[in-house]
């Protein structure tokens, strides 16, 4: 039987030692990966966390100022709207009046037409305010003949100069600018107050 030699026997060992060796190859390689995966996490890191958010320069702090503003433009409206509701249709028609005198141009039909369209009332409810008007600014501008004043006038006239019914109606219409009903209606309604007006003389 031949006995190995030291160096023989220390070679042996190597070799018996070897499996173990190669056998820690799975350790360092997951060693390996555990660090790759480490590092990878730091880099993706800054990405992750998330940066300080300026709320004042932000986007959703800039659409909540808008909804603020806008809720703030709401409520001035209403107020805006509740206060001309409160504001009576002859300090509108006052409103009307002073802006429409200012400008020269405006005639007094212009004025009354402009206060009967933006105060909502008729035509001589407009003729009053502008004449009330008038008298309060100074500008007093008497009411001229009506047309039952020229009426009584041609009436008064033509009845002293003995003309007919139909003459005094056909003056009513080319005279006083009546239509034919029109001046037929003035006609009786003149000639019955002048009856009661001389029946009561006689009286």
């Amino acid at each position: 039987m031949t006995v190995p030699t030291k160096n023989q026997a220390q070679s042996k060992m190597t070799d018996a030692e070897a499996p173990s060796n190669s056998g820690n190859k799975p350790i360092q390689q997951s060693q390996t990966k555990a660090n790759k995966t480490n590092a990878m996490a730091e880099q993706i890191k800054p990405v992750i966390d998330l940066p300080n958010v300026d709320l004042a320069n932000s986007t959703a702090a800039d659409s909540v100022k808008q909804l603020d503003s806008q809720e703030s433009s709401n409520k001035a409206a209403k107020v805006e709207a509740e206060a001309s509701q409160k504001i009576s249709k002859a300090d509108r028609a006052k409103i009307v009046y002073d802006e429409m005198v200012a400008d020269l141009k405006n005639d007094k039909a212009a004025i009354i037409a402009k206060i009967k369209k933006d105060v909502g009332v008729s035509k001589g409810g407009a003729s009053t305010y502008y004449y009330k008007f008038q008298r309060e600014s100074g500008r007093v501008t008497e009411k001229g003949p009506t047309k039952m004043d020229n009426a009584k006038k041609v009436f008064e006239n033509m009845t002293l100069d003995g003309n007919s019914r139909k003459e005094i109606i056909d003056a009513f219409i080319k005279e006083v600018g009546l239509t034919k009903a029109g001046a037929s209606t003035y006609y009786q309604n003149l000639k019955k107050d002048s009856e009661q007006t001389t029946k009561t003389k006689t009286d």
